[in-house]
């Protein structure tokens, strides 16, 4: 037992075990929402239109029919912009779309002697779509009513300098 919680206070001491900045598609990390952001992270309950890629299953229990439009403008020049939309209906389930486009604007470059040599820009988006639903009209379960489950998917593309240098996948959430 001892041994086991001295290997895990370990654990931060070995870099290969970090992974912060060596993943793609960290954009998708970024929270448009005002009403998320005021929440501090605790919002995967929310029935909010922006919130579809957190929980899944919250698309087939909100409203009827949710539009949400987010723009956010960072520091040097960075600009984000979300678009949601959902449609529910009460025995089919719910489904929604949204698109996610980040621009870094124009990144100055510079060679060895600290001069301005060009300009580079990095450009994000994604395409989400996601189904969510009760179970209990699916299973024929009244006592599951309020038991909901959804899938969402993720198109996702990242590219920085002329587009040679592109990233792109595919993400799926259950919940």
């Amino acid at each position: 037992k001892t041994l086991l919680l001295l290997l895990a206070g370990l654990l931060p001491l070995f870099p290969v075990l970090d992974t912060t900045g060596s993943t793609g598609a960290e954009f998708l990390k970024i929270t448009g929402s005002a009403r998320s952001v005021a929440l501090g992270g605790g919002y995967a309950a929310l029935d909010d239109v922006n919130n579809m890629s957190v929980n899944p299953a919250m698309i087939g229990y909100g409203k009827q029919f949710s539009v949400g439009l987010n723009l956010l403008s960072f520091f040097q020049g960075v600009t984000y912009i979300g678009l949601n939309a959902s449609f529910n209906h009460q025995t089919l389930g719910g489904l929604s779309l949204g698109l996610i486009y980040l621009d870094s604007g124009e990144i100055p470059l510079t060679a060895d002697t600290f001069t301005a040599s060009g300009s580079v820009a990095k450009r994000d988006f994604a395409i989400i779509g996601g189904y969510g639903r009760s179970l209990g009209p699916l299973l024929k379960l009244p006592a599951l009513d309020g038991v909901y489950v959804g899938l969402d998917g993720r198109y996702f593309g990242e590219s920085f300098g002329t587009g040679a240098d592109a990233l792109g996948g595919m993400l799926f959430d259950f919940g």
